[in-house]
């Protein structure tokens, strides 16, 4: 419970914010994390085969979407 961020936490977030979610993850499903994304403001998602760590298995997919997010962060790319 001490790592959960409440409701006003997470609509406190200012910062652009990608989740990479593996989409057989054992341990936070995309179903289970969609309403804590949803109350970040702006935050996007993207959900990738694999497990908990999809990074591992794609990690050049991955390092593309981690790019093109900074791009995004930086108003460089709408």
């Amino acid at each position: 419970p001490e790592s959960v961020l409440t409701s006003t936490e997470l609509a406190a977030i200012t910062t652009p914010v990608l989740l990479i979610l593996g989409s057989g993850d054992p341990y936070l499903s995309v179903e289970q994390a969609q309403p804590s994304i949803e109350r970040i403001p702006g935050a996007r998602l993207c959900e990738m085969p694999g497990g908990h760590a999809p990074w591992l298995s794609g990690a050049e997919q991955v390092a593309g979407l981690i790019a093109t997010h900074a791009q995004f962060a930086a108003g460089l790319v709408s």
